[in-house]
Order: structure tokens, then sequence, then C-alpha cells
């Protein structure tokens, strides 16, 4: 019985699981494999939206705010929960928006 229980903990699909107090059992991470269409289409999509920031509507936000805002709101949840962080998202796509971040 106790075996079981410990085995529907491990095998649970739902992170946030705390019942009872107990640690929370973490199954093996989660790495996404990029390859150099997906790579692409991130960026297509990053430049899309560099191309349609206004610096005068937007004084208060930096446009590297702006690109991180954009990939975790937008871009972050096209990924199953879990699967990706906004800051992969900010790396991989780099190479069009490192001219315009104080990131290269």
């Amino acid at each position: 019985e106790k075996d079981k229980e410990q085995r529907d903990r491990i095998c649970s699909e739902d992170e946030d699981d705390d019942d009872k107090g107990g640690k929370r059992i973490m199954g093996p991470r989660k790495k996404f494999q990029w390859n150099d269409e997906i790579r692409d289409l991130l960026c297509q999509g990053v430049k899309m939206k560099l191309d349609g920031y206004d610096v005068e509507k937007n004084k208060a936000q930096s446009m590297e705010d702006c690109v991180k805002t954009f990939l975790d709101a937008e871009v972050k949840p096209l990924w199953p929960k879990g699967w990706m962080q906004a800051r992969t998202l900010f790396k991989e796509s780099r190479k069009v928006h490192s001219h315009l971040t104080s990131i290269p």
C-alpha cells in the first residue's frame, strides 16, 4: 500500500502536488530539444515583435524588458508547463535582439 502511494506521487503529472506537507517529488528534468527550424521560427516571431516596437509609446519599458515580457507572456505558453523558461527563449533568440538589448 505504501509503495503504491509513493509510486503514485512520483508518477503524478500534477506539478503542484504538495499533499500532506511532504517533500515534493520531482520527475526527470524536462529538456526541450531545439533544432534550427524551431529556433528560426522563434527568431521570426521576436523580429516581428521588435519591428512593431514603438520607442515613443514605450518609454517606460526598455527594449530588453519588452522582449522578455513578450517571450514570457506570449511565446512560453506554447510549450507544456515546465518545458520552457523565458530566459531560454531569450537566449535562443538573441541573434535578432542582441543589437537592441544589453545582453549580447
